[in-house]
């Protein structure tokens, strides 16, 4: 059983196992949020919609934590209580053998320890970037009305394995999990994509530069200071770099494109529907509101990226440079590793004519290409996905 919620970009990595999984004869039901039971339910699995996105403002207790009150308030609002109960309930009917979960989805944490079922957290924003301590004060309160133990340590957020899709040398965890799964990223192109024409066409000698902003510059506004949960890390990213506070997306796009047109390059830019209307672009910017990035990654010679984990994973996979401008959740930190790993730099706070310059030298930059090519070598190492079910077999289900 599986369990996914909110966004598609939950979903993103939970795919390529679903259909590991299938592949391997398993029968596999996902419970997730109606938004996304049509995209699981192509893959084969039987996709049940019980999940619910957040919905209103939940007053809750004061847990003395900006991250503890944002989570408490993010759960009562989607009915985290009574989505347990039920999963509880079709669990206990469907008799998973393991249970995987989007690590921000917790009915599926909660139902897997009170039926005492194998869990395996699919490695993301909060198992990567936030503390754990501070997520813990408010499952506990769940796990007790229960009837579980609260848990004496934070780590027990995670009781099996976290599945990931990087090697443990170029993991950006800001809290390491104690034990994980890694495949290789996997490398499957979107359903009936093209390379865009803009990208096949650029001339031999005229490098591509593919920027992708995703979609989550959509809830910035309902972030207070720009930093979703209060984490402090985008404000703490921005003043280490020199960024201005409450950058806006739009204010970032606009830089990017402004910097983009002063450089030599054939540039792409996917601004995940955001309008750019007005914005500064010379011809040889093409800007577009999605692109199959996967694709377009294989051509490109420099990503432009917010700093989203599925965008770092899949350049890493397609050995491709990374200049990072993040703006929330644990985009800060994956730009702090993406610059410690050698794969890139983080651009938050400059100017169009700076950004061109970093663009300019990222590309001339031979080490830094090296070393990505190394970081690619690194990942294609790994076992195959398609793995998976004999690793859960051998790692996680009694003989």
């Amino acid at each position: 059983m599986c369990t996914v919620w909110s966004v598609r970009s939950h979903l993103v990595p939970l795919l390529p196992a679903l259909r590991a999984l299938l592949t391997g004869g398993a029968d596999v039901l996902v419970v997730t949020t109606p938004a996304l039971a049509g995209e699981v339910a192509a893959t084969g699995a039987r996709a049940v919609p019980m999940l619910r996105d957040p919905e209103g403002a939940s007053d809750g207790p004061d847990y003395g934590s900006p991250l503890s009150n944002a989570l408490a308030a993010v759960q009562a609002a989607a009915g985290l209580r009574r989505r347990a109960d039920e999963l509880i309930e079709l669990a206990r009917e469907f008799r998973p053998d393991v249970v995987i979960r989007d690590d921000t989805e917790f009915a599926g944490y909660l139902a897997a320890e009170r039926l005492g079922l194998p869990l395996v957290c699919l490695a993301g924003a909060m198992s990567n970037a936030l503390d754990p301590a501070a997520i813990s004060v408010v499952i506990d309160d769940y796990r007790r009305d229960l009837g579980l133990p609260a848990l004496a340590d934070p780590g027990g957020l995670y009781p099996g394995p976290v599945l990931d899709y990087l090697p443990e040398e170029l993991s950006v965890a800001v809290h390491p999990p104690k034990r994980a799964l890694r495949f290789r990223q996997p490398q499957w192109d979107e359903p009936d994509s093209a390379l865009p024409e803009s990208v096949a066409a650029a001339p031999a000698g005229r490098p591509v530069v593919f920027a992708a902003i995703g979609t989550a510059w959509r809830t910035w506004r309902e972030q207070p200071g720009g930093s979703r949960h209060g984490s402090g890390a985008q404000l703490g990213a921005r003043r280490k770099h020199g960024g201005r506070p409450g950058e806006s997306p739009e204010d970032a796009v606009r830089t990017l494109l402004d910097a983009l047109s002063r450089v030599d390059c054939a540039a792409l830019v996917s601004t995940g529907g955001m309008d750019c209307a007005g914005m500064p672009r010379a011809d040889h910017v093409t800007v577009r509101d999605l692109v199959p990035q996967r694709l377009v990654l294989q051509a490109s010679a420099l990503f432009c990226t917010h700093g989203g984990y599925n965008s770092i994973r899949e350049a890493v996979r397609a050995g491709v440079p990374m200049l990072v401008r993040p703006s929330t959740m644990d985009q800060p930190s994956n730009a702090e590793a993406v610059a410690r790993l050698g794969l890139g730099s983080v651009t938050l706070g400059l100017g169009a004519d700076e950004l061109a310059d970093r663009i300019r030298q990222a590309l001339a930059d031979t080490e830094l290409a090296e070393r990505a090519a190394w970081a690619r070598r690194r990942t294609l190492a790994l076992p195959p996905v398609e793995t998976l079910p004999d690793v859960l077999h051998s790692e996680l289900l009694p003989a």
